[in-house]
């Protein structure tokens, strides 16, 4: 996959049924993930601690280091 401002993530553990690999867009100054799993928000927030920024849900709601 090619495209401005997509990064994928192919090291993603997914289930049994998905794709080994997770895109993230940047988009608007923000990383954006489409139902973003634990695992992908603990991934997101890694990037986010070397962008000095947060992991934030559609809801408002904020995610710390563990996904939750």
């Amino acid at each position: 996959m090619e495209q401005t401002g997509i990064c994928v993530w192919k090291e993603y553990s997914p289930g049994k049924n998905r794709e080994n690999a997770a895109c993230l867009w940047w988009s608007g100054g923000n990383i954006v993930v489409k139902n973003p799993d634990q695992e992908i928000r603990r991934k997101m927030w890694l990037i986010a601690q070397s962008l000095e920024a947060e992991v934030q849900g559609e809801e408002g709601e904020y995610y710390g280091r563990d996904g939750e």
